[in-house]
């Protein structure tokens, strides 16, 4: 094991013992042993490893060449910050419908009184040409000074700080400030329709319209994070458009029954459940900084008209040799990627909009039995069965694997940035005329938009199996 992998192990090992807050004297013990055998025999330093830890949680300290520890970035709550706090009113009712059908109504809406917010306080702002934003030729918004031609981003212009230090160290990860907005709402409407059948048959179906919409998706508990992946900028990051949330699935679909056998000494129920669900929002980005705010990945992608002119869209040889993909095959590769998604052939001519697309339906069998024994003394033992994914099961059983797996975006299953573009370098010119220069990705290429994720737990049938003792 090498000294990288030594200072791995032990950081790893000491954010264990960290993150639940407790002071253990066993804890202690065992990272003392863990560094001592780590450090036995090379130059492992465990006092500099600790200080990064307990300071730092890595990457959040810099150290000077002569050894000092100092911040490269800080995390700061607007003085009047206020707690979260939310609009929310509901209606709903019951109504008794011929034929003993019950219907259900409810309807609910929520808007932010005192929402979230994650900003970057060391952006000036965007670069300035005769007092307006400068834009590159598909109108994003810029706030690097430079971009070079091996894609290289300068924007110290647009930083309020850039080195801190005695011997300076560069700020690189700027001042991130917690504070409050009130823009994002959302609101949903539910119908359900239920029957029960004499004693041994009850069935219920419902369905639910929701939207929810925002101008930051708080999927972290870091700030960085969500002011990382939260919001997709094309624009002015101090005017976040509202858009759909990574939360927004408009359409759900419920159904379940349960069938309660006939003898009453040890009663048994099947009980089937059915859920149906619009897919995940995602949307296409480069893995790069195209704005130059200092933050690959966040930055939608520009949908071409015609993926195959350069006057449009500028692709580079990818790989060598057996796996050299050229900049034409990409270029077709991807003209007919977009043509084949509705979602990114509506918006060609533009930068995507933010989680405009939508994962495909998503469909979700579950099963369960449910046996109970007879009573003795007035006390009862009840086993029950769930399986999860029943479709999944099913399948298996008849040689039909994929039933029960969902279809998710390629690149990521739950994370709604998709990096379909690698940013490689930019042509010579203004930055109001250059153009990047991209490869397509080749898992795109290859794997298609969706795939079942092999990865996802929820793809897989499960089985829980519980006692419930009743006295």
């Amino acid at each position: 094991m090498d000294i990288d992998q030594q200072r791995a192990v032990l950081t790893l090992c000491l954010m264990a013992a960290f993150a639940d807050g407790a002071n253990s004297d066993q804890e202690r013990a065992q990272i003392k042993r863990i560094a001592a055998t780590l450090g036995a025999d090379s130059a492992l330093d465990a006092v500099a490893i600790y200080e990064d830890v307990l300071l730092n949680k890595p990457g959040f300290f810099q150290r000077t060449p002569d050894g000092k520890l100092i911040m490269s970035r800080w995390k700061t709550i607007q003085p009047d910050f206020k707690n979260p706090q939310n609009f929310t009113a509901s209606l709903g009712f019951d109504r008794q419908l011929p034929y003993d059908f019950i219907f259900t109504f409810e309807g609910l809406y929520r808007k932010a009184i005192n929402g979230i917010l994650v900003r970057d306080l060391n952006l000036r702002g965007p670069r300035l040409e005769g007092g307006q934003p400068y834009r590159d030729r598909n109108g994003r918004v810029l706030y690097a000074d430079t971009i070079a031609a091996n894609g290289g981003i300068t924007n110290a212009g647009q930083r309020v700080i850039t080195s801190i230090g005695t011997p300076a160290v560069n700020f690189t990860e700027g001042v991130i400030q917690v504070t409050n907005e009130s823009k994002d709402y959302s609101y949903s409407l539910s119908t359900q329709l239920r029957r029960r059948f004499g004693r041994s048959v009850d069935l219920m179906a419902g369905y639910t319209y929701q939207r929810s919409y925002d101008l930051q998706s708080l999927t972290s508990d870091r700030a960085i994070s969500n002011w990382r992946n939260g919001a997709q900028f094309a624009g002015l990051e101090t005017d976040l458009a509202l858009t759909p949330s990574v939360f927004d699935r408009p359409h759900r679909v419920l159904a379940s029954g349960t069938y309660t056998m006939p003898w009453k000494k040890a009663p048994t129920d099947l009980s089937f459940y059915y859920t149906g669900l619009s897919g995940i929002r995602y949307m296409y980005t480069a893995n790069g900084d195209l704005n130059g705010d200092g933050f690959n990945g966040n930055d939608p992608i520009y949908i071409p008209k015609d993926a195959t002119d350069p006057n449009e869209i500028r692709f580079v040889d990818s790989g060598t040799g057996a796996s050299l993909i050229t900049a034409q095959q990409q270029a077709e590769a991807f003209q007919k990627f977009i043509s084949g998604n509705d979602c990114l052939n509506s918006q060609r001519g533009k930068i995507m909009d933010r989680n405009s697309c939508v994962a495909p339906w998503t469909n979700r069998f579950d099963f369960s039995v449910r046996q109970g024994l007879p009573a003795i003394g007035g006390q009862r033992l009840t086993a029950q069965l769930d399986i999860f994914n029943f479709g999944n099961l099913v399948g298996r059983v008849i040689g039909q694997d994929d039933w029960g797996q969902q279809r998710s975006p390629n690149l990521s299953p739950t994370f709604p940035q998709q990096q379909a573009l690698q940013v490689r370098g930019r042509t010579a010119g203004p930055l109001n005329e250059s153009y990047p220069t991209f490869n397509f990705n080749a898992n795109l290429i290859n794997g298609g938009e969706f795939v079942q994720q092999q990865t996802l737990a929820s793809n897989f049938f499960q089985m829980q199996f519980t006692l419930k003792y009743s006295f």
